[in-house]
This record gives C-alpha cells, structure tokens and sequence, in this order.
C-alpha cells in the first residue's frame, strides 16, 4: 500500500470529522466495509488507519465504537420486524432472518443484547455408572465396576479402556439401559 493513499485517506477523514466521524458511524451500525468504501479505500487500508502508531488510542475507541453498535443493531432488527403493509411469505422469511442475524450481531457486539441459552454441566463418567447401576436394579444389565490403581495399568490387555484418575471403568456386558431420569428430562 502506497503511502499518498493513506495520507489521502487521513485528510479525507478529517474533512468529514475525524476520527470521532469514523466512531460515530460504527456506533451507528454502519458496516466497515460500507465505510471503507464511502472513502474509495478497502477495509485493510481502514484497519491500518486504525492501528496507526501515532495514535494508540484508536483500537479502544473503534471496539468501544463496535459494542456501542450492539444497541443500533438491536433497534435495526426491531424496525425491520414493525415493517407496515402486506408481505408475501418470502419477504416474511427475509425480513426475519434479517431480524434475527441482527440480534445475533447485536449479541456479538455487546453481550446485553445476547441471547441467554441453558448452560448444562454434567459429567459423563458419572451419568454412565448411574445408568448402569439404574439397569442393575432393574435387571437388565451386568455390569463390574474396575478400581484400577496407576501400578496396574502394565496388566491391561490391548483395547482395554483407561479411566482416568478420578473416574473407575466401567465394563458394560449387555445394551446400554436408559438414560437416568436427570438427563432423560433436560433432552
């Protein structure tokens, strides 16, 4: 990239409001490449306006900029869906899906406008020895539980599986039983 061009870039930036020009449209959801392109320029050459070494202060501001934007994306989306008149069923899918990528960039920008999913933690290892140990008292399945110390792991044969130090194997001898209740309910 030749340097007039970056100069050319600068000074056009200031003509229009510096850097606080710059800002204000990405607070206001105005893409980068759309702003790239209202200067003639690519979104490289913005980036490089951005990271210049005289003025460190510009990466803050442009990702402050950025999260400012999750609001304007939200309110983007909400206009789109309140949309007056008639629509076919293919500008109602458009319309939508425009809607919820959207909230989805709202979300990603500033983490207030995110949506809020079920986190679930559970440990495998023991959901299995519940199932297993539920499929006993109901008969259907035989199953060992192997405690397994560090100095016996040169005695396994091939394929054997290792458990891991906190976690006994468990060696299932028919089909799996159903999953616990706990687990049967959240799927």
């Amino acid at each position: 990239m030749s340097r007039p061009i970056q100069q050319k870039l600068g000074r056009e930036i200031e003509e229009r409001g510096g850097e606080e020009y710059i800002f204000d449209q990405i607070a206001s959801g105005v893409s980068i490449g759309k702003i790239a392109q209202s200067f003639g320029v690519s979104r490289r050459l913005l980036y490089r306006w951005r990271d210049e070494r005289h003025a460190p202060h510009r990466p803050a501001m442009w990702a402050d900029a950025l999260k400012l934007s999750g609001e304007a994306h939200a309110e983007a989306g909400l206009d789109d869906l309140d949309k007056p008149g008639v629509l076919l069923g293919t500008e109602v899918q458009m319309i939508t899906q425009r809607s919820k990528y959207r909230q989805w960039l709202a979300g990603k920008r500033d983490p207030q406008f995110a949506e809020k999913g079920i986190e679930l933690n559970f440990n495998v290892g023991e959901l299995h020895l519940r199932a297993v140990e539920n499929a006993k008292q109901l008969g259907t399945v035989e199953a060992e539980v192997l405690e397994i110390e560090p100095g016996d792991l040169g005695a396994l044969a091939p394929g054997d599986v290792v458990p891991s130090a906190s976690e006994p194997a468990v060696e299932t001898l028919a089909s799996p039983a159903a999953l616990p209740d706990e687990l049967g309910e959240l799927l």
